[in-house]
């Protein structure tokens, strides 16, 4: 789990502090003696909710506190100990369904627990768009929000509202199952991913923990949802993604079905790479892309890696001019065979993989 700007509007801050170092033992003493869990008491005396609880890293990926699920792991052990030692009793783990999910954020030195304000940690990844079916490749919906959130879509998209920018098309190449335009588009408009919830009976511990109302969430919701559809209807911010596989665009239509977007809204195109033709018209174009990975990783079964990633490169070159275009790229060189200068990267951890966002800015 990421702290992607969309799930974020969820989590509420509940208690933060400090590391003295950055260790296990001292992440252990922090939040033994520091941390206050009454959130997590039940009326009858001597009970508690169950919880789970998921952390995020942010700079840590040289210091013995890179590992999410041992940090996790360390974080619940001391959680525990606390509660037994002060009151004599210890809460249960629920992975599942817990009653109360914490997301601790750790970045650098600074510790900060929240609390989400929805039932199953899993629900953080639930999109309207996606069935059960997805490209073998996809990024999580998490991921990919980071993702389009850092290239700047949403700046753009504010700076079009503003009529500072005449209009915006934001283009993937390479887009399999779509997801990274799915979550640039609710970035752009500010429709929330999480109706879905909603339609399946709402957030329940929202109320429960008494940190607002759902009547008033649901309007929030289907506000956002009316001004970010009428902000597309005028026709300033296009989605386009190409493909070669059919059946990864057949399934970018169904999710266009679900979320109501027309073809003036989301344009798809089956081609290769080579063969596919962009024009950025008078507005400004970003291209986000997700290419094909090494053999034996995940989405990983194209037998010229190399010639795909180069056409990648042509292709901007041909189609983006004064455009940007940024890139996920897994631990392999494969960002060379592009023949760019990537502007800049931004790194992070999935998984073992360290992975780079390069952004690269085309014949500027």
């Amino acid at each position: 789990m990421m702290f992607d700007p969309l799930t974020s509007r969820y989590l509420k801050l509940l208690q933060k502090g400090t590391l003295e170092e950055l260790t296990p033992e001292c992440l252990y003493a922090l939040v033994y003696s520091s941390f206050d869990y009454e959130i997590l008491k039940k009326k009858t005396k001597g009970t508690y909710k169950t919880f789970s609880i998921t952390s995020t890293l942010l700079g840590l990926s040289s210091t013995p506190l890179s590992n999410s699920q041992i940090t996790s792991r360390t974080i619940k052990d001391a959680l525990v100990s606390s509660l037994f030692d002060t009151y004599g009793s210890r809460p249960d783990v629920e992975k599942k369904e817990p009653e109360v999910p914490f997301f601790v954020k750790i970045q650098g030195r600074e510790v900060e627990v929240y609390v989400s304000l929805i039932s199953k940690t899993s629900n953080h990844m639930l999109r309207s768009y996606r069935g059960p079916i997805t490209h073998a490749g996809a990024l999580r919906p998490t991921t990919a929000s980071l993702l389009s959130y850092k290239s700047g879509v949403s700046k753009l998209a504010q700076a079009v509202r503003k009529g500072e920018v005449d209009g915006m098309k934001i283009v993937d190449p390479m887009c399999g199952s779509g997801t990274l335009l799915f979550e640039s588009f609710y970035l752009v408009t500010g429709c929330s991913p999480y109706r879905i919830w909603l339609e399946e009976g709402g957030i329940p511990v929202w109320s429960r923990l008494g940190y607002g109302d759902l009547e008033e969430c649901r309007k929030e919701v289907e506000k956002r949802e009316e001004e970010g559809m009428a902000f597309l209807e005028q026709g300033k911010v296009t989605f386009v993604g190409n493909d070669k596989v059919g059946g990864n665009l057949k399934m970018v239509r169904e999710s266009c079905e679900v979320l109501g977007l027309r073809g003036r809204h989301f344009n798809t195109h089956c081609n290769g790479v080579s063969e596919f033709t962009f024009d950025a018209g008078d507005g400004v174009a970003i291209s986000l892309c997700n290419p094909p990975w090494p053999e034996g990783r995940i989405g990983g079964d194209d037998p010229d890696l190399e010639g795909t990633w180069e056409a990648l490169g042509e292709w901007s070159k041909r189609n983006l001019k004064g455009q940007e275009m940024w890139v996920l790229a897994p631990p392999t060189e494969l960002s060379g065979v592009l023949r760019m200068k990537a502007k800049r990267a931004m790194k992070f951890r999935q998984g073992k993989d360290e992975l780079r966002w390069s952004q690269y800015l085309i014949n500027k």
